[in-house]
């Protein structure tokens, strides 16, 4: 598989992107009870570590919306970029807008969360106080000033180009230059098939999904079933680096098939329409897998 498709080279089609957030965890070790707990069981205290929860066990809606904000923002990303080497991601030049787009929202999302999450701690640091949550665990210096928590929230998204070994120039001897550049150029291209698989697997989950529904005794195809389908469908040509023409055959054969069909559509009060897509997603997983497995 080369890098080097229609004779551009992936650097000037993809990038590498990564996305970093950080959260106040609202637990802290308690030294104090780690220290006496291994004392009551004889134990060395590094043996284990009581960590308290800071907050209520339950009415702590505004943090537990700062954790979903983050959840959401990493399931965008990884839904609109691949797999690289190093655990690194790479977008497309095709997908880069709608990454940033997504990007920008999330962040504001979980900017939003956070903000209110600090307004909040001051009413839930007495909630703990009040209700007895910690016992004489409790310390008001465990908790950051709301003004300085902030500082505890970030979201950091970068973009850095893709390595090049055309481009790779260091004062080496040739044959160590020479050997440099194949390395980068064979580790792009396992880069870029692993990527390719990762597609594969996309469509392989959400069609295996939507196929048990249609087959299995009693199966519903529910709305979110298709949607998923439906949401793979419209990244995967973006996100597709290599051009694969299987990748494009596959897709082409469901966007067809599923084009303007509904839930209804594939009702059991439809048998027929769901037994005709049913056979059809038949055919596209059994070429799949010959796809997948024939991958190297």
């Amino acid at each position: 598989m080369s890098t080097n498709g229609n004779g551009n080279h992936l650097s000037s089609r993809a990038m590498l992107v990564s996305l970093s957030l950080s959260l106040w965890r609202a637990r802290k070790r308690d030294k104090r009870v780690t220290s006496e707990t291994a004392t009551r069981y004889s134990a060395s205290e590094k043996s284990g570590n009581y960590n308290k929860r800071l907050l209520p066990i339950s009415g702590a809606n505004t943090y537990q919306a700062v954790e979903a904000a983050a959840a959401a923002a990493y399931e965008h990303f990884r839904a609109n970029t691949l797999p690289w080497l190093d655990g690194a991601r790479v977008c497309s030049a095709a997908n880069y807008l709608t990454l940033a787009d997504t990007v920008r929202k999330d962040r504001a999302a979980f900017t939003a969360a956070a903000e209110a999450f600090r307004a909040d701690l001051p009413r839930l640091v007495d909630a703990v106080e009040a209700t007895g949550t910690l016992g004489d665990m409790f310390d008001a210096a465990d908790y950051p000033e709301p003004e300085r928590l902030s500082e505890s929230f970030t979201f950091e998204f970068r973009t850095l180009p893709l390595p090049d070994a055309a481009d790779f120039r260091v004062e080496l001897g040739q044959d160590e230059v020479d050997a440099i550049r194949a390395e980068i150029t064979a580790g792009m291209e396992a880069a870029l098939s692993a990527a390719t698989a990762d597609l594969f697997e996309r469509l392989d989950v959400v069609v295996g999904a939507l196929h048990r529904a249609l087959t299995e005794d009693g199966g519903v195809v529910k709305t979110a079933t298709l949607a998923n389908v439906r949401e793979v469908l419209d990244v995967l040509p973006r996100l597709n680096l290599g051009a694969d023409a299987r990748l494009n055959e596959i897709h082409a054969r469901l966007v067809s098939m599923l084009d303007g069909v509904t839930v209804q559509d594939l009702s059991r009060k439809a048998p027929r329409t769901r037994a005709c897509v049913a056979k059809r997603i038949d055919a596209v997983m059994a070429d799949m897998a010959a796809f997948m497995g024939g991958q190297s």
